[in-house]
């Protein structure tokens, strides 16, 4: 660390961050898993099995490592995940203190590291994805050793290569975006080509350590390169014109992106015109310009060209953003400092900062329902829906949707606990938070085959965390159930499919879950698309084979109390 930052200074940020991350953070974390992907990565804790989408490409290995180390001490996984959050945050803001300190100036950190602490785009993500968190944790390890080897410090080389490598392993793609950073900065070093060849081959130690091992549990190279590719497609369909989207849905991306990454800077021109000086402009120089364009410029593109969906996914550059805000409000605070002192002056450029980022996050948004009619009323209701979108309410409304809806797939089950099944399609619920929390239960989920292409409608059999059969062909497509079963439906309320359903059978709704009672005799019901067959005796099925991947040492499971998975029932845990 910086020789600015003395020990008593760290403890200090460390017992002053720590306890704002605390409170800013745990009051407001949802209780149950908040996304399919944090099923994802629960089902990983007992078994690495990327070919059963434990977790979802393109896999997190050493993410997955982190969780079943605290597995050891933590037996629920969303007391796991929320430690996590946590522990990203706090090391994310510990970390733009010292990248701050050393690539500007004494002052510039802490003012980024306030910044950063309430930025909207941040603190949704240390509430709803210790993945994505440690985004910033990764991006800012990396800048910063990268920084130090930038300047000539070579001892910095091979720190430069871990952290690279070893943030790779977190989150994989960030590890090819900071890439150019890390060449660059190695070469600009002037460590030779030997210290060069030393630090790559050091990175492909580290990448080949846990790549190669989530190859092989992935089926092999071609397996895991197809399985990333159609799910970077698929996510990608609804945000990238590239991919498929239209030029209205790529366009609201591109402002999502914006105000996700940078909204604080709308307040920055004051700041700019206090922290300007004659003799050296803003004092932030070419250098570090291009460092930091360098830093954030692929992520950048990745995000406006290919993927971005949620506030969390900019957390590899909101970093850099906040400490060119730290840099410019504290050269504007030391401007002010002789007429109204250090720390009054840090309040007065800080505060409208703070207070902006913290109004988009804890606001209400009400979008209008009317079509907007000019292209400014379009920019303006999407600069409104970006702000919803990484907000308090935001959170509050997904975790509201999906509670209620496990608690009353809870209730429903709980009355005919031998013989029920979930089917889900096209509804807002998430059905894999259902088949995590009632493992017991039979989830059948109608989805196309692939976003990108959805003509082709596919329904996966479910029983816990692994599929148990796929039903594939030409519409419409049968599907076998058991006579006298009742089936819970999760279905969008406000499409044609509700309205077949209703005109077939006489169903009941609990809450956002419709459902009823098969006949005890055999019979059949066509839905259109597919048809509901029930027999009184098992049906003939083709199961997906079980695939047993197990990691090697060190990422060999640890074996979580079968009440993880099984103990959970009608009562979700609080």
């Amino acid at each position: 660390m910086s020789a600015q930052l003395r020990s008593r200074s760290v403890c200090s940020l460390l017992l002053l961050f720590g306890a704002l991350v605390a409170v800013s953070r745990i009051p407001l974390a949802p209780r149950r898993l908040f996304s399919f992907d944090d099923v994802n990565l629960a089902y990983a804790l007992d078994e690495f099995n990327p070919r059963a989408g434990h977790p979802q490409p393109p896999y997190y290995p050493l993410f997955v490592l982190q969780m079943r180390l605290l597995s050891r001490l933590i037996d629920r996984p969303e007391t796991i995940l929320l430690v996590l959050k946590c522990i990203a945050s706090l090391t994310a803001l510990l970390a733009i203190v010292w990248v701050g300190e050393r690539m500007f100036a004494r002052g510039a950190g802490l003012c980024a590291a306030w910044l950063l602490l309430f930025h909207h785009s941040f603190w949704y993500g240390g509430l709803t994805s210790a993945l994505r968190t440690e985004l910033a944790v990764i991006s800012l390890a990396v800048a910063g050793t990268c920084y130090r080897a930038w300047s000539g410090e070579r001892r910095w080389v091979l720190a430069s290569a871990v952290a690279l490598g070893v943030g790779a392993g977190v989150r994989p793609e960030l590890g090819l975006l900071l890439l150019p950073l890390w060449t660059v900065s190695v070469l600009r070093s002037g460590a030779g080509g030997r210290r060069f060849a030393q630090a790559a081959g050091l990175l492909a130690a580290i990448v080949l350590a846990w790549l190669v091992p989530t190859i092989l549990q992935s089926g092999g190279l071609r397996a895991c390169v197809t399985s990333s590719w159609e799910y970077l497609r698929d996510q990608s369909v609804l945000t990238s014109g590239l991919f498929g989207a239209d030029q209205r849905e790529w366009w609201a991306s591109v402002v999502r992106l914006l105000l996700w990454t940078a909204s604080g800077a709308v307040l920055w021109p004051v700041a700019a015109g206090l922290a300007w000086r004659r003799e050296d402009g803003f004092g932030f120089g070419w250098t570090r310009a291009a460092f930091v364009a360098l830093w954030i410029l692929p992520s950048f593109l990745f995000a406006a060209l290919v993927h971005i969906a949620d506030a969390g996914h900019a957390l590899a550059m909101v970093p850099a953003t906040c400490l060119a805000g730290g840099w410019l409000l504290n050269r504007a605070a030391s401007r002010l400092e002789p007429w109204f002192g250090r720390d009054h002056a840090l309040v007065a450029v800080l505060l409208p900062c703070l207070a902006l980022n913290a109004l988009i996050f804890l606001g209400r948004f009400s979008l209008p329902s009317e079509r907007p009619a000019t292209r400014l009323e379009a920019l303006w209701l999407d600069i409104h829906d970006a702000m919803d979108l990484s907000s308090l309410g935001q959170i509050r409304r997904m975790a509201a949707v999906d509670d209620r809806a496990v608690d009353q797939v809870g209730r429903l089950a709980a009355e005919r606990p031998s013989n029920v099944v979930l089917i889900w399609e096209g509804a807002q619920e998430s059905w894999r938070k259902a088949a995590y929390y009632f493992p017991h239960l039979q989830v059948i989920a109608f989805a196309p085959k692939t976003l990108h292409n959805g003509s082709a409608l596919v329904a996966t059999k479910f029983v816990g965390p692994r599929p148990a059969e796929l039903i594939e062909g030409a519409s419409p497509l049968r599907i076998p159930l058991p006579a006298g079963a009742r089936v819970l439906w999760m279905i969008d309320s406000r499409g044609p499919a509700l309205s077949r359903l209703q005109r077939r059978f006489p169903l009941r709704r609990a809450g956002p879950v419709f459902y009823h009672d098969l006949p005890e005799e055999d019979g059949e019901a066509d839905l259109g698309a597919y048809v509901l067959v029930w027999r009184s005796t098992p049906q003939k099925t083709t199961l997906i084979p079980r695939v047993n991947c197990r990691w090697p040492c060190p990422f060999s499971p640890v074996m979580v109390p079968n009440a993880l998975f099984t103990g959970v029932v009608f009562g979700a845990p609080n």
